[in-house]
């Protein structure tokens, strides 16, 4: 339920869980003694909160309710990185002294420790995870040195990307918590990790210039040949960006430039079209449609049966058996 005396290798008991509520600050330290939490209520009236946390050996993902105005230090285990993003409120949040915008996302660094503060209620996502890991990630996304991004505060690229992180996260959390064993395994721990740290870093502004549209075009259609070749891989944003060493945003422009959607989204398209023909070329009595999906890279059965039917207006079930010839 709490994590494990800091390692460079294993941060966290992978696997372990938990979800809370909280009727007073002492509560809260109790739970955090492993990163020396010192709460402090600053406004008046009863406090309230809410815990959610999942972990890998080297990640923990969090949301935290706070109902009442209140200050927080403490201590990140050494070589740890904490990623914060709120929601939307009318609470203003210091952080080590400066205020933090409703659209960025703060950094918290081992060597400053834990050091922020609020008035009235907020909500917050944060993901503490080995420095190495965000940087080894962030410079694949980016295809550049991302150490002067990963400063105090960043900004996303665009006003939508926020709340697609924040419901993104919720979504990822909310699998951790109801089946923490997949985040047991070191590969599943791992998907998980790149998943997260994907989903967080992808909408930020980027430190490498965008290029211009004839050669962000070229850049998509090299990315598209390589997902043709391989779409049944675990492949994911970064290996993309790294493959054909352009930046996320790049490639996400040259897709929607020449294909109208992003690369990702193109992958999923190109998963459920080889779907859907193993299942309806497959013979009565021969079809096993989970075989069939999990061989293309859906490991999330509910979920790829929610993205079949969107995208073809029936279920995988409901698809027609191939007729017999004689």
């Amino acid at each position: 339920m709490s994590p494990q005396s800091p390692s460079r290798e294993a941060l966290f008991q992978p696997g372990s869980s938990f979800q809370v509520r909280l009727n007073s600050h002492e509560e809260l330290h109790d739970m955090a003694a492993h990163w020396q939490l010192e709460p402090k209520q600053l406004a008046r009236g009863c406090y309230t909160g809410l815990l959610q946390a999942c972990h890998t050996s080297r990640m923990q993902v969090a949301f935290a309710r706070h109902g009442c105005g209140s200050r927080f230090e403490g201590q990140i285990p050494k070589g740890t990185m904490v990623l914060c993003l709120t929601y939307p409120s009318e609470a203003p949040i210091q952080f080590r002294g400066r205020r933090v915008a409703d659209r960025e996302i703060f950094v918290q660094q081992s060597e400053d420790g834990i050091d922020f503060s609020f008035m009235g209620e907020i909500r917050i996502f944060s993901v503490a995870v080995c420095r190495e890991t965000v940087e080894r990630r962030a410079a694949s996304l980016w295809q550049c040195d991302p150490g002067r991004i990963l400063h105090d505060g960043i900004g996303f690229c665009d006003w939508e990307s926020p709340d697609r992180v924040r419901s993104v996260m919720m979504e990822d959390l909310q699998a951790g918590l109801e089946a923490p064993e997949m985040l047991q395994t070191p590969a599943s721990g791992r998907r998980f990790e790149q998943h997260v740290l994907d989903v967080m870093l992808a909408g930020l502004r980027e430190p490498r210039p965008v290029e211009f549209a004839p050669a962000r075009r070229r850049l998509a259609r090299l990315a598209a040949q390589i997902l043709h070749e391989r779409c049944r891989e675990d492949l994911c944003i970064a290996d993309l960006c790294a493959a054909v060493h352009a930046s996320r945003r790049t490639l996400h422009l040259g897709f929607l430039e020449v294909y109208g959607v992003g690369p990702m989204a193109y992958l999923k398209i190109l998963r459920l079209n080889g779907v859907r023909r193993e299942i309806r070329r497959a013979r009565r009595g021969e079809r096993n449609i989970t075989i069939s999906a999990m061989s293309w890279g859906f490991t999330h059965l509910g979920r790829f049966s929610r993205d079949y039917e969107a995208h073809f207006g029936v279920l995988p079930s409901e698809e027609p058996f191939a007729s017999c010839t004689c």
